[in-house]
Formats: C-alpha cells, structure tokens, sequence
C-alpha cells in the first residue's frame, strides 16, 4: 500500500489527507476500513481558528466524529451533486442521504467560490461501491486551511473527494435528500 492506505492501484489518487486515517482492511475474509479521526482532532485545536466559519462550525460539531450519533458524516451517502457558476466564480452543493440505521436526516453541504473539485470513482474498490453515485458510503472526512479559505476532503469506500473553496455551510435536514 502507498499514500497512507491507498492501495498501490490507486497510486495516482487525488488523496491529500493529512491526519486523519482510512485504510482498507481485510476482516477474516470481509472488506472493510480501519479508520482513525484521532490524530485529526488533536491538530485540530490549533487548526480550527485558522478556518472560516462555516467549515469551522462544522467540523468542530461534537457529533461530527460521533460514530453512533446522528449528525456524524461517517455512513452517509453522496444523493446528488451541483455546481452553479455566475461572474467567474463557482458554487457547488452535495446532497448526502442519511444511513437508515444510523441518521434521521440528511445533510447538504454548500462551498462558496470554489477553486479547485476533484471526484474519483475507484475502478476496483475492495467494499462494494453501493448508493446514487457509485461511491459507497462515506468513511470520514478533513478540513484543513487553505489560502483561498479551507480544503475539505472526503473518502468514501469506493471513491474520494477533495475541494478548495473560501468556505461550506453544512446543514442537516429531513428535506436535504428530496430537494
């Protein structure tokens, strides 16, 4: 394995993340991840000051690495996803549905200005890539500062995430998945 976890076939991942840990594993014969949002948090103290505030709120949320409670990111589901464009500057909004046997809502996710948007589908992911996109369910997630506002990267079992924007605004709701 190369890139902290991600097998070798994937060497030229997008994959950026830091601190936090998602390494596929083999359980007695099952797929699964090793994930580890530990080393995160403790940077995360010295970080949070450093993001805007909409990515700060939201990753600071004491549910937010909760893995049993209703507002973690861990499970969800990559519903739909947008981008808007006006004057020379994008927007793009993700829709994730909640886990059935985990979250009582969903979660909609806005990044204002965005500069840089990459999406990867692995060809050949270890866990079934299940759900609307292909991407299977989200593992766990990393926002960092950045120059032009924050990074937020997310893995999933079957593909990746990594945005540059000048902030997010995070919302949960029962409507997030229908709209």
């Amino acid at each position: 394995m190369k890139n902290g976890g991600v097998p070798d076939s994937r060497a030229g991942s997008v994959r950026k993340v830091k601190y936090v840990k998602v390494v596929e594993e083999d359980f007695d014969g099952s797929p699964g991840f090793f994930l580890d949002h530990r080393p995160y948090l403790k940077e995360l103290t010295e970080l949070a000051p450093q993001l805007p505030s909409g990515a700060r709120g939201f990753v600071t949320d004491p549910e937010h690495y909760d893995y049993s409670g209703r507002r973690c990111i861990k499970d969800l589901n990559l519903r739909d996803y947008r981008a808007f464009g006006a004057g020379g500057i994008m927007d793009v909004r993700f829709k994730f549905d909640g886990n059935q046997y985990k979250h009582d809502e969903g979660l909609a996710i806005s990044y204002r200005s965005v500069i840089e948007f990459q999406l990867q589908i692995y060809p050949e992911p270890k866990a079934p890539p299940l759900g609307h996109m292909g991407l299977g369910d989200l593992q766990l997630d990393e926002i960092l500062p950045h120059a032009h506002g924050c990074t937020h990267e997310i893995q999933f079992t079957g593909g990746h995430l990594y945005i540059v924007a000048a902030d997010l605004a995070a919302r949960w709701g029962d409507e997030v998945g229908d709209q």
